[in-house]
């Protein structure tokens, strides 16, 4: 079984903490990192990461001015699965071409920084001069600041920190591309393209100008009482920013430095549901979250009876939730527990479904399900096993994570524990 493709580090930061012992903590006490009062500020309506020295974590200290917030939070969080995964520079430099780094992300900054070169070009009536834009306000702005736009910086800079030269790419696929990456970097290494491979999603704090659409599109809302995963009421789900990845590699390969193994990745699927904005009906969606689960089981090799828990993609969207929660049923019926980390960081995007996958990992390692905070009224409550409120120990083997976005992407992962050290 040598040829298993494990998780055997994770970095992670998101509103609930920094770091693998802050997301335990809160798993194990139901504690959300959302703001639960509205103070008036901008901040108050978002979930984010608590405040955290880059320098602890990136090596050019200088390189930070320059990156995004996007960027910092991704690098940090590799920094963290390189160093859990005992992953030194000698072993990155043996056969260092078949490291690989696949990496997703979303929305890359909004207005915000370059908001002095549009303010400079605004005239008093709030009509905005785009001669004098182009011509003089984007002179105001740092020569480098078009990095922060471009989703592949935090790529290249975890690759260039590290001295990785082997496969790079990132996966820019709206809200599930973090999952997605772990995927095709579990499908690199499972086909021996790739030894090892630093993997998993980050985001941007998300911006006033993201949010305003989100809103108009009735997606997301202000209030955390009013965004509960599966929740029957729910008006949406809370922004967040966040990043989490993965140091995933054959087995044999953590084997040899005698690191802990959260988990084996057994099986990923990845689907996009046509005419998505066609469907308006929960019932309709439900089939295409169906096909995902069996096809990801499938390729597992896991029965559906296997499974002990599902980390589950809702986030707080009725439709998509209600699809979710029929499709379970009809698959799996009441035995295996159901949660969702969205109710505990958010929604954050492409650092969602990564998010999703440590919260599961931990959840392995330890023997509990998180639960599913602010709980209103759920989808079929009474055919469902939905952890709820407080925590549940569990004997946990085989779970199953699940990422179906608001742009139509399905995604789901198969993981099985793994070994201490």
């Amino acid at each position: 079984m040598n040829d298993e493709v494990v998780v055997s580090g994770i970095g992670c930061l998101s509103p609930v903490g920094v770091g693998i012992t802050e997301h335990e903590t809160a798993m194990e006490k139901g504690r959300s990192g959302l703001p639960q009062q509205d103070d008036g500020t901008f901040f108050s309506h978002i979930g984010s990461v608590p405040s955290f020295k880059p320098k602890a974590f990136i090596k050019n200290k200088k390189a930070i001015k320059f990156l995004s917030r996007q960027s910092v939070l991704g690098c940090s969080a590799a920094q963290m699965a390189i160093d859990d995964a005992r992953l030194r520079t000698e072993e990155i430099a043996i056969n260092n071409e078949m490291n690989a780094l696949v990496i997703g992300a979303a929305v890359s900054q909004g207005l915000g920084p370059i908001s002095e070169a549009i303010t400079s070009s605004v005239h008093s009536d709030g009509i905005i001069d785009y001669h004098h834009l182009g011509n003089s306000g984007f002179r105001l702005l740092s020569p480098l600041w078009f990095l922060g736009k471009l989703p592949n910086t935090t790529a290249g800079q975890i690759a260039i920190q590290n001295s990785m030269k082997g496969l790079n790419y990132t996966i820019v696929n709206g809200a599930n591309s973090g999952i997605i990456a772990i995927g095709e970097a579990f499908s690199a290494v499972n086909e021996k393209r790739a030894v090892r491979a630093i993997c998993g999603g980050t985001e941007d704090q998300i911006f006033a100008d993201f949010l305003c659409r989100l809103l108009e599109a009735r997606l997301a809302t202000y209030d955390v009482s009013d965004a509960s995963p599966f929740g029957t009421q729910s008006n949406g789900f809370i922004c967040s920013e966040g990043s989490a990845m993965f140091c995933i590699e054959k087995k044999e390969e953590a084997q040899k430095r005698g690191v802990g193994i959260y988990a084996s990745i057994l099986g990923y699927t990845n689907y996009y549901i046509p005419r998505f904005r066609e469907i308006t009906e929960p019932f309709e969606l439900s089939p295409y979250f169906e096909k995902c689960m069996q096809k990801c089981l499938q390729t597992a090799g896991v029965h559906s009876r296997q499974i002990d828990f599902i980390q589950a993609g809702a986030f707080g969207i009725p439709k998509l939730d209600h699809a979710e929660a029929i499709a379970i049923s009809n698959i799996f019926g009441k035995k295996p527990l159901i949660t969702s980390a969205h109710s505990l960081v958010g929604y954050s995007l492409a650092a969602s479904g990564p998010l999703s996958t440590a919260f599961a990992c931990l959840q392995l390692r330890n023997n509990i399900v998180s639960p599913i905070v602010n709980s209103q009224a759920s989808f079929l409550e009474n055919e469902l096993s939905y952890v709820k409120k407080y925590p549940l120990k569990n004997t946990n083997n085989i779970c199953l994570v699940n990422s179906f976005d608001y742009f139509g992407a399905t995604t789901s992962l198969v993981l099985r524990k793994g070994a201490a050290s």
